[in-house]
């Protein structure tokens, strides 16, 4: 399938019963990039490590990236990673949110 979407850390929501696999794939990806890891019972290395939050910009940018990267390919293997890049949100707030385009694998 050669179809691409996009996921950004600032559009998380949860449907208990996904339609299609495609739902299912990008809701997944979603939670990973969206849960600090150690924080789910039975799955402490699901999600990514918030001690970077400190880190300058291009730190944890790269950290980040690597980290997002790896952890999709070991919960949500379904997904295929086009590209990782990070949104700032206002300067003033200092938010910087990942923003994914994938493909999903059938």
């Amino acid at each position: 399938m050669n179809n691409t979407f996009t996921i950004s850390s600032s559009s998380y929501s949860i449907d208990w019963s996904p339609k299609t696999v495609v739902e299912e794939v990008l809701q997944n990806v979603s939670t990973i990039i969206n849960t600090q890891i150690g924080t789910v019972p039975y799955a402490r290395k699901l999600g990514v490590n918030s001690s970077l939050v400190d880190s300058p910009s291009p730190i944890f940018i790269a950290t980040a990236t690597r980290e997002i990267i790896q952890k999709i390919s070991e919960f949500e293997p379904r997904a295929i990673i086009h590209s990782v890049t990070f949104e700032r949100t206002d300067v003033s707030d200092g938010f910087i949110r990942p923003k994914l385009v994938i493909g999903v694998r059938e």
